[in-house]
């Protein structure tokens, strides 16, 4: 989940119980091992999703064309070749 996670484990210092404890003490380190990583949950308007890809897309397709060596004037064929 998004939330911190806390393991409380609890022993009996009875003789009886000692195996039972000791099992205990070893899931509680397992447990310890784990890694938890939270973030905020947030609702995301698709439109705006959609806003940002668009311009992602834009800025990767201006930097293919500086990269080639293309114009401006050469992107208007909307990213077909000449031949």
């Amino acid at each position: 989940g998004n939330c911190k996670t806390t393991m409380i484990a609890t022993i009996s210092p009875e003789a009886a119980h000692t195996d039972e404890s000791i099992s205990t003490c070893q899931f509680a380190q397992r447990v310890a091992l784990t890694k938890n990583s939270a973030r905020i949950n947030e609702e995301v308007d698709p439109e705006l999703v959609i806003q940002r890809l668009r311009a992602e897309v834009k800025r990767l397709r201006d930097e293919v064309a500086f990269l080639s060596g293309k114009d401006d004037d050469d992107s208007s064929n909307d990213g077909e070749e000449e031949n």
